[in-house]
């Protein structure tokens, strides 16, 4: 999983959000997250590193490691305010030796009515402000920097109880609608519709992780601000893994061709099902260490038959005393898919470590 590819750095690309009115309940507010621990004074290096303030108990790393076709890793590092606020994550990124590994830090500055989320050390105008108006904890809207004299406005609705119901933009693919089933965000609808589904353990680490196993509901772009936990109430259990990729689909058989016509040809293209996807948590001594993720990959097998037009007689091979033309349009008639044989399965692992507990 290529967390960069999907998160801050996606704001830079060109997106059409417009500002609308957003609804807030005026009471009922307290005790939307777990509790953050205290943080401590002292240093404490934990797992991910030294922050020098954060507190024992809190996720330190997150270690992502994807098993299935090919290996790769991203590891993501927490670092904390004194009041338990995430203010830094570094996240590395490994491809296995194949030339595209990278480092890339989001910084959190956090004041009493926004957090501004940096992804560049150095830059000076945040990739993104999430505002929280009103400084009671959740965020009215969320504000994406396209260039330095312009910034886009998503809105935020809540219910009475503080979920969220809707992310409000012109944008297709962010302007999402959520629905809830018994305390879990189980459906988010918009430009693609998706269902999420549920463990049976209580959602409590500091960080809400399922902003990052479900792929931001559904908007790739919140799944680190997703962490800051100003999105509402989360959802009471571990919401299970969501395949973030596709696997594309088969392309024309491109055969030199000696004539205008219809023809048939097998194509062979692989297609994850989602709907079998599985998850397994690892709970050990009533914390959560890790998270696998399981979704088998099918090599599937289809017929099309096509209409194809010549476009250039000027290009042609010759077999034999036949021109054969490798230039022309292709219009599909029909396809059916043909067989279906199990491929791989692909495997994600999660490993979550912690600072360390206080003496």
């Amino acid at each position: 999983m290529k967390i960069k590819d999907l998160l801050l750095p996606v704001l830079a690309s060109a997106l059409t959000i417009a500002a609308a009115t957003s609804c807030f309940p005026e009471d009922g507010k307290d005790d939307l997250n777990p509790e953050v621990p205290g943080a401590g004074s002292g240093e404490n290096p934990g797992d991910g590193g030294n922050t020098g303030n954060a507190a024992s108990g809190l996720v330190s790393r997150i270690h992502i490691r994807e098993c299935m076709p090919s290996e790769s890793s991203t590891t993501l590092t927490f670092e904390y305010d004194n009041t338990g606020n995430i203010s830094k994550i570094t996240e590395l990124h490994d491809d296995s030796g194949n030339g595209v590994d990278y480092t890339v830090e989001y910084i959190f500055d956090w004041n009493a009515t926004r957090v501004d989320i940096f992804n560049d050390n150095g830059a000076e105008t945040p990739a993104m402000t999430i505002h929280d108006d009103n400084g009671d904890g959740v965020a009215e809207r969320v504000s994406i920097n396209r260039n330095s004299d312009t910034r886009e406005y998503i809105t935020l609705e809540y219910d009475s109880s503080w979920h969220l119901l809707r992310t409000g933009s012109d944008d297709p693919y962010i302007d999402r609608e959520f629905s809830w089933t018994d305390g879990n965000l189980t459906g988010s609808s918009g430009d693609e519709d998706c269902s999420y589904k549920y463990s049976g353990y209580e959602n409590t680490v500091n960080i809400d992780l399922n902003w990052l196993l479900t792929g931001g509901y559904g908007i790739d772009m919140f799944m680190i601000p997703g962490l800051t936990g100003l999105f509402g109430i989360r959802s009471q259990n571990y919401a299970g893994y969501v395949p973030l990729f596709d696997l594309g689909s088969p392309g024309a058989a491109r055969e030199p061709i000696p004539e205008d016509g219809e023809y048939t040809y097998t194509s062979s293209s692989q297609d994850i099902d989602r709907d079998k996807t599985d998850t397994i948590f690892n709970i050990t001594d009533g914390r959560l260490t890790g998270i696998t993720g399981k979704v088998p990959v099918y090599t599937v097998y289809t017929e099309y038959t096509v209409y194809r037009t010549i476009t250039n007689y000027d290009n042609y091979t010759e077999n034999g005393g036949e021109r054969l033309y490798s230039d022309y349009t292709e219009k599909v008639l029909s396809s059916i898919e043909t067989n279906r044989e199990p491929a791989y399965d692909y495997i994600i692992e999660y490993s979550i470590s912690y600072y360390r507990e206080t003496e």
